[in-house]
């Protein structure tokens, strides 16, 4: 019983956390413990001693019965929602069922049978989810390609970001690819990705037009109008090289505290572009990259992907990149 007290001593922690960190999340913590909660006060109202009788194993049934019914559910959906790239979140979650469990299964494993046929029951789950795994039409298989072009020199490349090509991706990138850095595309602070020259494609890179450039003592103010031509949904700016002590977008405040590495995102940018404010350090040269995004792939002759084979949900996987930087001496 002590075992099942720690466990509750630990939801009461992450309640109080939860409920001044994330007040709008503390439910998650609350509704299934309350009743667990109630069932330990009946067992010290009616000072149940034996926690192998059958009065506690219900009570403790009763306790957690909601929980689980509460928290099954929500794991699984936040599975689906932030995908296997995020499951350590989703193991947190679990992790916390687990423990709203432990009264319940500090009583069950007293019976020597539950350990060894719930670890019986894992490996044949492990062993036949081996066995018939893989990939067809009804469970396709998610790949990652995606099409970049440096506005500044014309270079067109096919990319991906899978740790190993497959079938279809593989026909993008003939002999023998690499990963490597692209900073040409990303900046220096770029990750790995599969490479190959791609055919260049008539799409208009972003427009950087320098309104005001400005430099006092230990500042430079640089006020720029930045657009993309192909309208494109999404669009990303960053500043390299130097820091920046505050920006505005379209006249409002943005930052106003020192950072060292400068990063906005933009959905939905209207056809005149967006205009942005920038107070940065003086003194050193600095470079702004502005990427648009849209999402498809340009028509190829190559083959369409097989019914096999999605498009992965997340990352870049078929969208078009097309990226334009100008420097500041």
């Amino acid at each position: 019983m002590e075992l099942a007290f720690g466990a509750m001593a630990c939801w009461l922690l992450f309640l109080i956390a939860a409920s001044i960190g994330l007040p709008g999340a503390s439910f998650l913590f609350f509704w299934p413990l309350a009743p667990l909660l109630l069932a330990f006060g009946i067992v010290l109202w009616q000072r149940i001693q034996n926690t192998s009788s059958p009065m506690y194993l219900g009570l403790m049934l009763l306790g957690t019965a909601p929980g689980i019914l509460m928290l099954a559910p929500f794991v699984k959906a936040l599975f689906i929602g932030l995908t296997p790239q995020l499951v350590g979140v989703v193991m947190a979650v679990l992790v916390m069922l687990l423990g709203l469990l432990v009264p319940l299964i500090d009583v069950l494993i007293r019976r020597l049978l539950l350990p060894w046929l719930s670890l019986s029951i894992g490996i044949l789950f492990l062993v036949t989810g081996s066995t018939t795994s893989g990939f067809d039409t009804e469970h396709p298989r998610p790949d990652n390609l995606f099409y970049a072009v440096d506005g500044s020199t014309g270079n067109a490349l096919w990319l991906s970001q899978d740790k190993y090509l497959d079938e279809w991706t593989r026909t993008f990138f003939p002999a023998n690819p690499e990963r490597h850095p692209v900073p040409e595309i990303f900046g220096d602070g770029s990750s790995d990705f599969w490479v190959a020259a791609a055919p260049l494609f008539a799409l208009s890179a972003p427009v950087i037009k320098v309104l005001e450039d400005t430099t006092t003592a230990n500042s430079r103010k640089i006020n720029i109008q930045v657009q993309s031509l192909r309208h494109a949904p999404e669009l990303s700016l960053s500043v390299e090289g130097t820091g920046v002590i505050s920006s505005k977008v379209e006249g409002r405040l943005f930052s106003q505290a020192f950072r060292r590495e400068w990063y906005l995102k933009g959905f939905g940018i209207p056809q005149e572009g967006l205009n942005i404010e920038l107070n940065v350090q003086a003194g050193s040269p600095f470079k702004i990259r502005v990427i648009d995004f849209s999402y498809e792939l340009p028509q190829t002759g190559s083959q369409p992907r097989p019914s096999s084979m999605i498009t992965q949900p997340f990352g870049l996987s078929d969208t078009t990149v097309v990226v334009k930087t100008i420097t500041f001496q």
